[in-house]
């Protein structure tokens, strides 16, 4: 249920809210009692008044609607737990200063225009902001939000928000520590609800915890940390072809694949395009010593000869309104039944390791058989053109089931503190 937010010009009781008398009814209210209504972390104290309207709106004075950092014609859900009354929820989408700058500029990105169009069926107060636009003291944001699907993307100061979903794919790895400790301040003071629990995940963790689902095993190419040439040697020796992949997705390396013919070791580094011939092992060891030696990696079993090697095909995995697990868009080789149970097992384990995640992206490629390997797993998910073969369909889905899981996690984290 939701209603659209507007201005009273009535001056009887300061703290008076109008109603229509159907959505009073239907959440139980009474005349008689003062609730609090919360908009995000802000809350403040109303006497609910019933009307006559066939229009789904609620009448808030000046005052509620500056304390509240609420604005007319806003469309916003509204539920009731107890004698508290919410509108929301309130979501922060939360970019880099350098994307954020961006967006002030007029270049809007892909998600900003792909979540607001899902929101029009959402109903949530949803925003863009960064590190730099909250302001703990005030409980408020300064975002880029908008008021109507027709209207213009506006600055506004805003409710701080109930969940945050990050979008932080070009940060860099001093900005993830700078983001870490902002999540640290705001799930302090405010129980803040995040559409994906971690920001990022190393490779290693995540294979770990996968082994661990039995079903999952017969799925998974051999995998272990990096820690010396050695181990890089035994996997080359044992199957001839071996990837070497940075733990993280901040890496600014990228994966090299490397296969030994002849006594021969041919490189290729994907991010560059660059093959490299090696004609000795002592040369290999020192190239590898370079290549390493400033951030974590893994080493894991190929399936192709570096001439050959398939691009990854993507499964995403979201969250319906009920907090389960669903196929957003997978390629059609991959649709099948038995297949798609799989994928869900798999966001099931990675939580129970983790904790709650809203949105798991699964690289696959398929062996000379025909069969799947999960070769990679990527929280959060790669960026809209990995998906431009689904585009439209992949959109809606996507943006639309982040939006509805942020309501259940809101409505959930509130059931519970209430």
């Amino acid at each position: 249920m939701y209603v659209e937010i507007l201005k009273s010009s009535i001056n009887a009781k300061g703290l008076s809210c109008f109603i229509p008398v159907d959505i009073f009814n239907s959440l139980g209210l009474s005349e008689a009692l003062c609730y609090t209504l919360h908009a995000g972390k802000l809350a403040a104290d109303i006497y609910p008044i019933p009307y006559e309207s066939n229009k789904k709106a609620i009448y808030l004075n000046d005052l509620l609607m500056k304390e509240l950092y609420l604005y007319e014609n806003m469309q916003l859900n509204i539920w009731k737990e107890n004698n508290h009354i919410y509108l929301g929820p309130v979501v922060g989408v939360l970019v880099t200063k350098e994307d954020l700058s961006l967006i002030k500029t007029g270049v809007i990105p892909n998600t900003l225009t792909e979540l607001f169009k899902a929101n029009e069926k959402s109903h949530c107060l949803l925003y863009y902001f960064s590190n730099e636009n909250f302001y703990i003291n005030y409980k408020k944001v300064y975002g880029y939000t908008k008021i109507s699907s027709s209207g213009e993307l506006l600055k506004l100061a805003l409710p701080i928000a109930d969940t945050i979903y990050e979008q932080l794919n070009s940060a860099s790895q001093i900005e993830y520590m700078i983001f870490q400790y902002m999540r640290k301040i705001l799930t302090h003071y405010f129980d803040i609800q995040y559409i994906n629990n971690h920001m990022y995940l190393g490779k290693w963790e995540i294979y770990k915890c996968l082994l661990s689902q039995t079903e999952l095993n017969p799925y998974l190419p051999k995998t272990i940390p990096f820690d010396d040439f050695e181990d890089v040697k035994l996997f080359i020796d044992y199957f001839g072809k071996v990837i070497l992949k940075p733990s993280y997705k901040s890496s600014k390396l990228g994966t090299l694949y490397i296969e030994k013919r002849s006594n021969i070791y041919y490189l290729y580094s994907k991010l560059q395009d660059k093959l490299l011939t090696i004609s000795s092992t002592e040369e290999l060891e020192s190239f590898i010593a370079d290549y390493t030696k400033e951030e974590l990696f893994i080493i894991q079993q190929s399936f192709f000869s570096i001439k050959t090697v398939p691009e990854s095909m993507h499964i995403l995995l979201g969250k319906n309104s009920k907090g389960k697990w669903i196929v957003v868009d997978s390629p059609e080789c991959l649709q099948k039944s038995s297949l798609e149970s799989l994928f869900l097992k798999l966001g099931i384990c990675i939580e129970k390791c983790f904790g709650h995640f809203g949105e798991i992206e699964i690289s696959v490629i398929l062996d000379s058989y025909e069969k799947p390997w999960i070769v990679d797993i990527n929280i959060p998910p790669s960026n809209l053109k990995d998906y431009s073969h689904m585009y439209e369909n992949y959109c809606k889905l996507r943006y639309l089931s982040i939006l509805e899981y942020s309501k259940y996690l809101t409505i959930k984290n509130y059931e519970s503190t209430i």
